[in-house]
């Protein structure tokens, strides 16, 4: 398919799609079926201003599906919940910004795509994203979280810290790398990264250390 059929067809906003494979794993056993709606069909679906636009992948846990997404904002990763791997799912709230948007009302890092993966090991449930480095979004650091888990399944959005999966608050004293720092912005606070930033008034972490401009702003994690 061309990239003019996928536009006229919506392709590139139409959600997220699923079908049924033969024992083979190779034949469609079914017509593709929307999964999750993209912002050409979401309205009236209750995941308006959060629609899929890539990175989803499915877990099971306690006889639930979890469907994790990247929305078309970008520095959230969101998830939804259902019965079944293929319908009824149900949005349920953000995991992660790699902005920290949604804990704060404004952006504590300079925020811009987030793919990652939620995962269980050992009754622990864990949430891992990047963010950005190097004045790009295509330069990406790994981070991770612990979630906790309500008693109805869902979750809580976490925290992007400097602890990370440290497990326990860092120390008050000594010295951290500014590459863990969870607050990075200028005096006028942090923005979507973008090839219009003004790079000389923002901060960033580089891959090289001499060209890094450290932060005004950092705090270990509460």
């Amino acid at each position: 398919m061309g990239t003019q059929q996928a536009k006229e067809l919506n392709l590139w906003t139409s959600g997220n799609w699923v079908v049924r494979l033969e024992d083979d794993m190779l034949t469609l056993k079914t017509d593709p079926k929307m999964l999750l709606p993209g912002v050409s069909n979401s309205k009236g679906s209750g995941f308006e201003g959060h629609e899929f636009f890539e990175a989803s992948s499915m877990r099971k846990f306690n006889g639930k599906y979890y469907a994790v997404y990247s929305i078309v904002r970008g520095h959230e990763l969101c998830y939804a919940m259902s019965d079944y791997p293929d319908h009824g799912f149900v949005y349920k709230g953000v995991l992660h910004s790699n902005g920290n948007l949604g804990i704060n009302e404004e952006p504590q890092y300079y925020y811009a795509n987030n793919h990652g993966s939620l995962v269980e090991i050992k009754g622990e449930y864990y949430i891992f994203g990047h963010r950005h480095t190097n004045y790009t979004q295509y330069q990406r650091q790994g981070v991770a979280e612990r979630l906790l888990m309500n008693p109805d399944g869902t979750f809580d959005q976490a925290e992007m810290t400097s602890c990370g999966l440290n497990g326990k608050p860092l120390l008050g004293s000594g010295e951290y790398p500014a590459s863990i720092a969870c607050v990075l912005q200028s005096e006028n606070g942090a923005c979507k990264e973008d090839v219009s930033i003004d790079r000389s008034r923002h901060p960033a972490v580089t891959q090289d250390a001499k060209k890094n401009r450290l932060l005004r702003m950092c705090k270990t994690a509460r």
